[in-house]
């Protein structure tokens, strides 16, 4: 079966988004696994600082803070996250 060009070029367009879509949905799930890392690391060192007294509560609260003053376009690092 033969193919205009129009069609071929279609099928050629639909195959680079095709692409992009994959490396998209990649990407997205990378970055994902990498955040939650990262959570799990500041939540295990903020856990251990508590649990050894080293820290008391309300430093969780004052580290938000340094947080937001030091990243401000930083967003998910309440006290209560």
């Amino acid at each position: 079966m033969e193919y205009s060009l129009s069609d071929k070029i279609e099928r050629d367009f639909a195959y680079v988004d095709s692409i992009i879509t994959s490396h998209h949905t990649t990407a997205i799930a990378k970055v994902n696994a990498e955040a939650l890392q990262m959570y799990w690391e500041i939540g295990m060192f903020i856990s251990e600082r508590i649990k050894t007294s080293e820290w008391g509560a309300n430093v969780v609260g004052e580290l938000s803070d340094y947080i937001k003053r030091h990243g401000p376009r930083r967003r998910g690092y309440s006290k209560r996250n």
